[in-house]
């Protein structure tokens, strides 16, 4: 059995995929055997089980004064716990280079890359600043480099509500990301969700041998995940789960949505909160469909859990390329059957035909297209359904994640 330690970036405003993924694997892990602790930069901020004596809350280090203090501070848990490997979630504006070095000094460090940020200094999902062309987000296709300063990068960012801070602060956060991925490329190993993380990680100068696709992780046993049921109503429901920012692409789906045919009827429930919300919500007051398209900001994992039991199909609308996006693999272990935008490693887990349909990226009509099409053949939606929650059961349920994952970590601590 491992002794392993996590590190990870944690935000009062916001919990998303990368923490989930953190708090269920360390679960697994625990019921395994394993014991697991935990740095992270605020310990209030952890799940009340995961709170206690294995739980160190240290400041953020964001330069060398910071990092030398952040180094003293992790010191007790590398004494106390005795760790055999450490692994790194979420790091950026949380740790720094220097003090991954000192934790490679002291013991194997693995890393997981949960988003673009690992390789792109400004923007986490490849998303280059100024207006948008043809009403979509402009992607970045260059690898991390000079490029990222030519494009204005560095200056901007893609969250229109985020403070930037001066040229120096920037200059400074740059240049810790670019030392980050310098150092990601000397790691014994980097864990990824995804084929296209991995393809990305080798175009930034990664060793191929070094980068495991470990995939994704259901948050919920297998067992306790019943097929969906429908809405108490009857009429059909159609869900997303997002951040309304514009380029997850919530507002796309909504004003597809306002400008569909009735016919069949249909409800909406979109999921997720972010600057873009408040505009969203007026525009639904503004046209009198309160009733009817329902927007529902964050939901807890019970009420998630609910939410896809009464979707009739869940749409992944996204703009931009998609790390893995876990909410379609809970809504196919739930037996609801997905449209989504062929958008990163989307296609990884959802089999045009098969289990939904895929769409290319921005193709607003062929999205309504596609929903309509479940929605008129209810047959055809729960055999695509029926075949996606066999297939995620298989490939995504907790066992052979976990054991995956545990096999990855041991090579690595035997390595060293």
């Amino acid at each position: 059995m491992m002794r392993i330690l996590q590190i990870l970036s944690l935000d009062s405003r916001h919990v998303g995929g990368a923490e989930t993924y953190a708090y269920r694997t360390a679960e697994l892990l625990e019921q395994g055997g394993h014991s697991v602790a935990w740095v992270v930069p605020d310990e209030r901020l952890m799940p009340a089980p995961l709170r206690g004596e294995r739980c160190w809350g240290v400041g953020r280090a964001r330069g060398f004064r910071t990092s030398k203090a952040m180094i003293a501070a992790i010191e007790p848990a590398l004494r106390g716990f005795r760790p055999e490997i450490a692994l790194l979630h979420n790091s950026i504006e949380f740790i720094t280079p220097m003090v991954i070095r000192a934790l490679a000094r002291e013991l194997p460090v693995a890393k997981f890359v949960h988003d673009a940020r690992a390789f792109c200094p400004r923007l986490r999902s490849k998303i280059l600043p100024g207006a948008a062309r043809g009403g979509l987000p402009r992607q970045c296709s260059y690898r991390a480099g000079w490029r990222c300063l030519s494009a204005g990068c560095l200056i901007a960012d893609r969250r229109g509500d985020v403070d930037v801070g001066p040229l120096t602060e920037q200059a400074r956060e740059t240049w810790l990301r670019l030392g980050e991925l310098r150092l990601l490329r000397s790691l014994p190993a980097v864990l990824s969700y995804s084929e296209y993380m991995k393809n990305e990680l080798v175009r930034n100068g990664l060793r191929p041998e070094r980068i495991h696709v470990v995939g994704q992780c259901l948050r919920w046993p297998g067992s306790e995940l019943q097929p969906a049921k429908g809405s108490v109503r009857g009429t059909p429901i159609i869900g997303a789960v997002g951040r309304w920012d514009g380029v997850k692409g919530l507002e796309l789906l909504l004003a597809e949505v306002l400008q569909m045919p009735s016919d069949p009827p249909f409800e909406v429930e979109l999921i997720g909160g972010g600057p873009g919300l408040a505009a969203a919500r007026q525009t639904v007051a503004r046209v009198g469909q309160e009733e009817r398209i329902r927007l529902l900001g964050q939901l807890d994992s019970d009420r998630m859990r609910e939410f896809y039991r009464r979707v009739a199909v869940l749409i992944v609308p996204s703009l931009v390329p998609e790390a893995f996006c876990a909410a379609g693999i809970e809504a196919q272990a739930h037996g609801v059957p997905v449209v989504g935008f062929d958008a990163g490693a989307i296609t990884e887990w959802l089999i045009d035909g098969r289990t939904g349909f895929v769409v290319p990226m921005g193709d607003q009509r062929g999205l309504g297209e596609a929903i309509l099409r479940l929605l008129r053949d209810p047959e055809q939606a729960r055999t695509l359904g029926a075949r996606a929650r066999a297939r995620v059961l298989e490939l995504y349920e907790s066992t052979p994640h976990i054991a995956n994952l545990e096999r990855v970590l041991r090579v690595v601590a035997a390595a060293a």
